[in-house]
């Protein structure tokens, strides 16, 4: 079972006020969802701080251009806002709670010595739970795979947790096929 997650700005559109599309990285990201077939698609971004930023219209523009219908994802989608990355870092106890409204602003995360991809690989691990394991049948030769696509990842990685039943799989849009 896989989740997709992408970053937004700089990896799908060229930033939230524009939305270019990014030509080349949407191919390849389509390309992706065909091959893996995730079962969910969700985004992790920075770009908006919390969930009242959210603009749907360009979450449905996005699903549509990767080729997948808005209103028939599944379980659905989520957007996980720079917010939600903050609570979680003060969660994991790398941050304190008064350091909220600063770590929230751009490039403040970066100033507290936290970048991005270290926090998506910490929830993703702290929200894997065994029940969540057994539930979707994962084990060794199958195991539950989160993807992060984000123009941030310096060069494709592939993470093991749990045994090597959570794989955490990271990759720069522009690495992929």
């Amino acid at each position: 079972m896989k989740r997709l997650f992408l970053d937004i700005e700089n990896t799908v559109i060229d930033d939230l006020v524009n939305c270019n599309f990014l030509e080349d990285n949407c191919k390849k990201i389509s390309n992706l969802i065909k091959e893996i077939e995730p079962w969910s698609i969700d985004f992790f971004t920075w770009g908006w701080k919390t969930s009242k930023d959210i603009d749907i219209n360009i979450v449905n523009s996005i699903l549509i251009k990767l080729g997948k219908n808005p209103l028939n994802m599944g379980c659905g989608c989520r957007v996980f806002t720079k917010a939600f990355a903050v609570e979680s870092a003060i969660e994991t106890g790398w941050l304190a709670p008064k350091d909220f409204n600063r770590a929230i602003e751009p490039g403040m995360m970066a100033e507290f010595g936290i970048s991005k991809i270290s926090c998506f690989i910490d929830i993703a691990v702290r929200a894997t739970t065994e029940t969540m394991l057994r539930k979707c049948d994962a084990t060794i030769k199958n195991p539950l795979e989160f993807w992060l696509i984000d123009d941030l990842v310096e060069q494709k990685e592939e993470l093991v947790f749990h045994g090597g039943i959570l794989k955490i799989v990271l990759v720069n849009p522009k690495d992929l096929k």
